[in-house]
């Protein structure tokens, strides 16, 4: 994907998940840790020719962190019990 499609498809994901309870519902059932079938999610209700990709992903989320916060706010505020990020992992290591 282009960082233009990125951008897109990472707005319209957020409204899409913020207006549709049904989908809200699939995305918070399916393991956010699953690259392919968030992406596969997504695809289906964005309308894209094809899944976005881990990497893909991971330019989404970092896009809404940096460009979408409000959007972000007011969606979690709406769902405090949703998952915050999609289809990324963070990894912890205790020293």
């Amino acid at each position: 994907m282009t960082e233009v499609q990125r951008h897109a498809a990472a707005a319209g994901f957020l409204h899409v998940l913020h207006t549709s309870p049904e989908v809200y519902n699939e995305w918070s059932h399916t393991p956010q840790d699953d690259a392919a079938k968030v992406g596969e999610l997504i695809r289906r209700h964005v309308g894209l020719a094809e899944a976005p990709g881990k990497a893909d992903l991971h330019a989404m989320a970092a896009y809404v962190d940096s460009h979408l916060k409000h959007d972000a706010t007011e969606f979690h505020k709406a769902h405090p019990g949703g998952p915050h990020h999609v289809g990324i992992v963070y990894l912890m290591q205790q020293s």
